[in-house]
């Protein structure tokens, strides 16, 4: 097969194509469009191949533990699969390649953060509608849990719920930018108005951070990105404190957590909706003459040490999601208008029945 390769350009650190080959893994970003979805692999010589499939607006993206690929744009929930996988088709691209295997339509949710369930279901945080929910087939999405101190369910991004982190793959937190009960009730008072909250037991278990965002417990430890001073940290549930373990170069905006390592991306501004506000992140970059970039960092959690990272040649690229695939040295997508899906057929064939044998 000749799936057409569309490389984005970007720089890495000396030793960030070792890490990948090393840890055997690939990188999948979301990005706002026209850069969209984008594989990073590294090649055994060393190179490091980056392409780009999708070239759509991408505000989230989830792996399941069997490689499926879950990405969110406005409007629509993308499932991609590898059909290397598959009987009857085995790559000679890469170890994996992923088709889009279905394309639903769900209206806009604004959805900060996705995961997969103990259930194999995927659940889905909506800034939107302030609530988590579950991706059915047949509507928008399936109510599962609200915060308390949300009324009702209406289209107004009441608490800025940015995240949701599963432990032991159960829902199990979330966090929110805010805790009011009006639209938008979040953006009065961002700087210090940020909470984790225990879905299960609809508690607190920290406030007073800013703009935090992406639980992922690792390890009985549940880390987090405090986004509005760019720093990565863990939460202790003891003191209920956020301790931070470093400070990004760039407004973090997904983190993905890999045997010891944090996976983190960043944009060189604020988010759009923080444009001429400043953020704290902003004083400390200007006290040690930072210059803040778009691309990722990987940050081995045993030292907090920024060990490599990749850097966007565009600066306006803004990642919104990203995805480790695990035991996965190399993989490629494929898009839907590309004339290369003709001969992508897959076919499954029946076990035999030993019976008539």
């Amino acid at each position: 097969s000749s799936v057409p390769t569309s490389a984005v350009s970007m720089e890495f650190t000396r030793l960030a194509s070792s890490w990948m080959l090393q840890e055997r893994v690939t990188l999948v970003l979301a990005c706002s469009s026209p850069t969209g979805l984008i594989f990073i692999s590294a090649k055994a010589d060393g190179a490091i191949f980056s392409q780009n499939p999708l070239a759509y607006a991408f505000q989230s993206i989830s792996a399941s533990p069997d490689g499926t690929i879950w990405a969110y744009e406005k409007n629509f929930f993308w499932k991609l699969e590898n059909i290397s996988k598959t009987g009857g088709y085995e790559s000679n691209i890469a170890e994996r390649l992923y088709v889009p295997r279905q394309k639903t339509f769900v209206a806009s949710l604004e959805v900060s953060d996705m995961a997969v369930d103990g259930n194999g279901k995927l659940l889905m945080a909506s800034r939107a509608y302030s609530c988590i929910g579950r991706h059915v087939p047949d509507a928008s999405f399936e109510f599962v849990w609200k915060p308390d101190f949300i009324s009702q369910l209406v289209r107004e991004d009441r608490c800025g719920l940015s995240g949701l982190g599963l432990a032991d793959l159960e829902r199990h937190c979330v966090t929110v930018w805010g805790t009011k009960d009006k639209q938008r009730g979040w953006k009065g008072k961002f700087r210090r108005g940020g909470a984790v909250i225990n879905l299960l037991k609809n508690t607190v278990l920290a406030e007073g951070l800013c703009l935090p965002r992406c639980p992922r417990w690792y390890r009985e430890e549940l880390y987090l990105l405090n986004s509005g001073t760019a720093e990565l940290g863990k939460l202790n549930l003891q003191s209920r404190r956020f301790e931070p373990i470093c400070q990004v170069p760039g407004y973090p905006t997904a983190l993905a957590i890999h045997d010891n390592w944090a996976v983190i991306s960043i944009c060189a501004e604020p988010p759009g909706e923080f444009a001429g506000i400043a953020m704290p992140a902003q004083d400390e970059f200007e006290r040690r003459k930072a210059r803040p970039f778009a691309g990722a960092v990987f940050v081995d959690l045993r030292t907090g040490d920024i060990a490599h990272h990749l850097s966007f040649d565009d600066q306006t690229t803004r990642v919104q999601g990203l995805a480790v695939l695990a035991d996965c040295p190399s993989a490629v997508g494929i898009s839907p208008e590309s004339s290369d899906l003709d001969g992508l057929v897959t076919m499954v064939t029946p076990v035999a029945d030993q019976s008539t044998s």
